[in-house]
C-alpha cells in the first residue's frame, strides 16, 4: 500500500505574518517544515548550499535538515508538522506555486483555529493540512496537459466496461491510430491499453471491496471476457490476485 494513504499530519507550529525588520533563523529541523513566501524574499542556507527564494516560492525541509535563513522584508506563512512514520514526504526542497491565492483561504482558516484553539481545533487543522498537502503533491507532479489526451482519457472512463480498441479511440478524437498511441504515451508515460486496464482494475477493486459479486461477474462488469486474463492483469497491476485482494479487504473491514 502507498505510504501516503494513511498520512496523519500533526501541526506543531504555525505563523502567518509579515517581517519588516531583519529576521534570522539557524536551526536543526526535527519535523517537516513548510515556508510559503507571499511577498518579499529570503536568503537560505540548507545543508551548506545557498539559495534565494521569492514571492510564491515554497521551501520544504524534512526532519534532520540543518538550515539558516535571513531576510529584511517578507510576508510569510510557515508551519511545522509531525508525520508519524514518514521522514520525507517526497516534495522537492523548493517549489514555485503557480497560484498562491488557492492556498490563502486554507492558511487563514488554520491561522484562525490556531489562534482560537477552540474545541477540536487540532482535528480541523489536520484536515486543512491534508488538503494543502494534496494541493502541493498535485503542484509538484503535474504534467503538461494535452486536450487530445484528456479527451481520450474521458472516453476510456466512459467506455471501459465494454470492448475498447486504440483504433476506436483514435477515430473518436479524429487522429491516426499511430499518432494516437504516440501522443498518449508521451503525456501519460504508458500505452493506451495499459491505461484502459488500469481503469478497469481500479473499478474491479471497488467492486471487490464494496459489492457482493463473484470474480467472474466482476471481470465481465469491467470489460474482461476472460476471467483468467482478468486475474492475470489484476495481479500485474494490483500486485496480488483478485481472490487474495478480496480476503485482505474483508480482514481490514473486520478490524
Amino acid at each position: 500500500m502507498n505510504k501516503y494513504h494513511n498520512l496523519d499530519p500533526n501541526l506543531l507550529y504555525f505563523v502567518y505574518t509579515k517581517r519588516d525588520t531583519t529576521w534570522e533563523l539557524n536551526d536543526w529541523m526535527a519535523s517537516h517544515a513548510f515556508t510559503f513566501i507571499l511577498e518579499g524574499s529570503v536568503d537560505y542556507e540548507i545543508e551548506g548550499k545557498k539559495y534565494t527564494f521569492g514571492k510564491n516560492d515554497l521551501i520544504y525541509t524534512c526532519p534532520g535538515t540543518f538550515r539558516k535563513a535571513k531576510t529584511k522584508q517578507m510576508k510569510v506563512v510557515a508551519f511545522d508538522i509531525d508525520i508519524p512514520g514518514v521522514d520525507d514526504i517526497g516534495l522537492p526542497m523548493s517549489l514555485h506555486i503557480s497560484d498562491m491565492t488557492k492556498y490563502l483561504p486554507y492558511f487563514q482558516s488554520i491561522s484562525d483555529e490556531w489562534l482560537k484553539k477552540g474545541f477540536e481545533y487540532r482535528f480541523k487543522c489536520k484536515g486543512l493540512l491534508i488538503i494543502i498537502l494534496h494541493m502541493l503533491f498535485s503542484e509538484a507532479h503535474e504534467q503538461p496537459r494535452n486536450k487530445l489526451v484528456e479527451d481520450m482519457k474521458s472516453y476510456i472512463v466512459e467506455n471501459y466496461a465494454r470492448p475498447l480498441s486504440v483504433n476506436e479511440i483514435a477515430n473518436f478524437v479524429g487522429i491516426s491510430t499511430v499518432y494516437c498511441g504516440a501522443i498518449f504515451n508521451k503525456y501519460e508515460g504508458c500505452t493506451i491499453n495499459f491505461y484502459i486496464n488500469k481503469i478497469r482494475i481500479n473499478q474491479a477493486i471497488n467492486y471487490l471491496e464494496n459489492a457482493n459479486m463473484n470474480i467472474t461477474e466482476i471481470a465481465h462488469r469491467t470489460g474482461f471476457n476472460d476471467v483468467y486474463y482478468f486475474s492475470r492483469i489484476f495481479k500485474k497491476i494490483a500486485g496480488v490476485p483478485p481472490t487474495y485482494y478480496r480476503r485482505s479487504a474483508s480482514r481490514r473491514n473486520e478490524m
